[in-house]
């Protein structure tokens, strides 16, 4: 992690955070989905937050594997590039699931009258959903800038590779 510029050290500790609310939702909806309550709905959920979370599983192995100029694999570009499309479509999930959890907002007041551990619960809800959707988001753009940066790096060290001895001459 020390040759890591700033944004890829920040941008992996955002990866790390996302791992952990994406996997929190994740076993919030498997736990649900034998509850027999909303069973579609929490399956939806389940598959959604586990395509999340194998892309960003990716995402940090992308990181510390390829980062700055290990070309991918057919495979792994393959992988990258259907999990991309399928987290694209996510974001509608994510943006409809953060504006469902604003039904709780008036909620909200009458809990903290209550002070009990529901205003805390309700605020951590709120907050979980929007944070998800914003570093998902996030993720996508950096996911995007990545695959584009170590594939600029490949075909830069291709060149200098067959330009050979005379393009590293002194001057």
């Amino acid at each position: 992690m020390n040759g890591l510029p700033l944004r890829w050290k920040l941008f992996r500790v955002m990866c790390i955070l996302q791992l952990i609310m994406v996997l929190y939702s994740l076993v919030i909806h498997g736990i649900r989905l034998f509850n027999g309550r909303n069973f579609w709905g929490d399956l939806i959920g389940v598959i959604s937050y586990g395509i999340v979370f194998l892309f960003v599983c990716q995402g940090l192995a992308l990181l510390s594997d390829n980062y700055p100029d290990t070309p991918l694999t057919v495979s792994q570009k393959r992988r990258f590039n259907l999990l991309f499309l399928v987290n694209f479509i996510l974001i509608a999930f994510l943006f409809a699931k953060t504006v469902y959890v604003w039904r709780i907002i008036p909620y909200i007041n009458m809990a903290s009258i209550m002070r009990g551990n529901l205003f805390f619960n309700l605020l951590f809800i709120i907050f979980q959903s929007i944070v998800v959707f914003i570093f998902h988001l996030l993720f996508l753009y950096g996911m995007y800038r990545l695959r584009q940066l170590i594939y600029q790096n490949t075909v830069t060290g291709w060149y200098q590779q067959f330009d050979g001895p005379a393009s590293q001459q002194p001057k």
